[in-house]
């Protein structure tokens, strides 16, 4: 019963990722008669509460109208009045289009990062990720307290990767019936369904000899790409191609630390000039940011003709 619950986990995953390629957006900023509509800035970074001004160059064939409809792809996050004035609502990401009334096809994007406070530098190696995550309803970054942050520089617990994988997943909700007792997994926790179906997928198994998955642990790289790479089914690999110093081919992770090499995932450490140190980082607390990069990393290897 348990493979069968992993071989219907995994075709649920599948659907909800192919699904997400599927809709990928397809457009035209002109329709080579004369109509025509072009923004001067496709992406910016806006603080909540901040408004932007949207200025496109229309260009319109004789005795089609040039009056234009604003749409938003999430109101939770920015909002757009009829004259194409946007104003950041909450911290994350969201397109605004606009497109002739009388020709919706014809039509340009803006990508607005409502920023974290602390995701706030575009050259930052996670500062991609972190929208692109937040985008997709993988993070909402933190709660309480600390609202407004991400915490790029975090680590990242093992409770909040399943999350995150789980969110990415489509967050599906198995059979109770098939549950895994962890005495660290209550059922009010925010984690409980992500940790369910990621044990009901053979995602993890908690901490072998004992009934503690580890949510509040910190989550080291290895753990990590592991994760991804049962998520994903578990690929083929040739462990001939394993290039890091600090993983053995007889090490638990060595097949995923493979596969996410191989595909783009993970590069493993450079120096201060960007060149290989040709290490993993075995053992290494992987952050939030780093999480979040590696998942954008995972989106285009599963679409790689997603854009951002």
């Amino acid at each position: 019963m348990k493979n069968r619950i992993k071989r219907i986990g995994i075709l649920l995953l599948l659907s909800v990722l192919f699904g997400l390629m599927s809709g990928t957006a397809v457009f035209a900023n002109s329709d080579g008669n004369g109509n025509s509509i072009t923004l001067p800035e496709t992406e910016i970074g806006m603080k909540v509460g901040g408004t932007y001004q949207m200025k496109p160059k229309v260009t319109t064939a004789t005795g089609v109208s040039s009056e234009l409809v604003y749409q938003i792809e999430n109101p939770k996050i920015v909002s757009v009045d009829a004259n194409g004035k946007v104003k950041a609502l909450n911290y994350g990401r969201s397109g605004v289009a606009v497109c002739l009334k009388e020709h919706s096809n014809i039509y340009d994007i803006l990508w607005v990062n409502v920023e974290f406070k602390d995701v706030t530098n575009k050259k930052a190696y996670y500062y991609k990720g972190v929208y692109w995550a937040a985008e997709f309803g993988i993070t909402t970054g933190y709660t309480g307290k600390k609202t407004g942050y991400f915490g790029p520089d975090d680590p990242c617990t093992r409770a909040q990767v399943v999350t995150f994988l789980w969110r990415l997943g489509g967050k599906s909700v198995l059979n109770p019936e098939y549950y895994v007792e962890f005495s660290d997994v209550p059922e009010d926790s925010y984690y409980y369904y992500a940790v369910q179906w990621a044990a009901l997928n053979e995602i993890t198994t908690g901490y072998s000899g004992t009934d503690l998955f580890g949510s509040d642990d910190a989550c080291t790289r290895e753990q990590f790409v592991t994760f991804l790479y049962r998520f994903i089914g578990e690929p083929a690999v040739d462990l001939s191609k394993l290039n890091f110093k600090d993983v053995k081919k007889s090490d638990y992770f060595a097949k995923a630390v493979v596969w996410a090499a191989s595909n783009g995932i993970t590069t493993g450490y450079t120096d201060s000039h960007g060149n290989p140190t040709g290490k993993f980082g075995t053992g290494d607390i992987v952050t939030r940011g780093q999480v979040a990069t590696f998942l954008l990393r995972f989106y285009r290897y599963i679409n790689p003709y997603y854009p951002f």
